[in-house]
């Protein structure tokens, strides 16, 4: 997945999919951050729950 806001619209979608059973693989190139450090987290938070970040 890839969209605008990684900090906020990716990670819950991200989260969400996840918790539904379906394998996520975020493509950070194609994804925008609200903030830097946001977005920092956001990607940490992801890969903890298992999302494959490319």
């Amino acid at each position: 997945m890839c969209g605008i806001a990684t900090d906020f619209c990716v990670r819950a979608t991200a989260l969400d999919a996840v918790a539904e059973g379906f394998d996520v693989e975020l493509l950070s190139d194609l994804c925008a951050p609200v903030s830097v450090t946001g977005g920092a987290v956001a990607v940490e938070q992801m890969a903890y729950v298992g999302v494959t970040v490319v």
